[in-house]
């Protein structure tokens, strides 16, 4: 969703439609296996560990990195010695993550959730946003919410069951408020995770 350290509109943007763009590896989850995804995420994550890392420590590689993506970096993503990880580090273990521990449904879920309501609501509440509570806003929360519903109606079930329904869409509402209070984890964290995890207990309390 917004974020206290924006950048501006175009930068955005092209953020956020790089955040689209990692859609497909859900999209890809949908028809292959889970243990291929493993593989894949695990490579895709060690990488972006590596190069975190030497951006952290090496000062020519941290050079060659702000020159080729300041643009589209948060302020304190920038920041040579604020943190080690960026956003894309983040989301791809909340990938990986999602699809170890979580039923096939549920994992894709999730993972759509985050790319396709936090990319929505954070262009919403950036150009259209008025009602803030904090650096986020009430408008890009309601954009979150039905780009959810959307994604729910579309993605694959368990059992496709009423209750299924209702486990996600409590899922996601409390996602929602979750994601709109001013928590100090990564929003590629605290998405699919919330998101997840209410969604597995709820469908199982519900249906035994």
């Amino acid at each position: 969703m917004e974020s206290a350290n924006q950048i501006d509109g175009k930068s955005e943007l092209l953020r956020k439609l790089i955040h689209l763009s990692s859609a497909a590896f859900p999209v890809f989850y949908l028809f292959t296996s889970r243990n291929l995804n493993i593989v894949i995420l695990s490579v895709a994550l060690t990488i972006l560990v590596a190069i975190d890392v030497l951006r952290y420590y090496s000062k020519n590689f941290r050079n060659f990195y702000f020159r080729m993506l300041r643009h589209i970096l948060r302020t304190f993503e920038q920041n040579d010695h604020q943190v080690i990880f960026t956003g894309a580090t983040y989301l791809m273990f909340s990938f990986l993550m999602m699809v170890v521990i979580f039923p096939k449904p549920i994992a894709i879920s999730s993972l759509f959730v985050l790319v396709f309501c936090d990319s929505i609501a954070a262009l919403i509440g950036r150009n259209f946003g008025q009602s803030k509570i904090g650096s986020k806003t009430i408008e890009g929360s309601i954009a979150f919410f039905f780009t959810g519903i959307i994604v729910i109606l579309l993605a694959p079930k368990l059992t496709a069951q009423f209750m299924e329904y209702f486990s996600a869409v409590s899922a996601l509402l409390i996602t929602t408020i979750v994601e709109l209070l001013p928590l100090k984890l990564d929003d590629n964290i605290t998405i699919p995770f919330t998101f997840a995890i209410i969604y597995y207990l709820t469908f199982k309390i519900f249906t035994g």
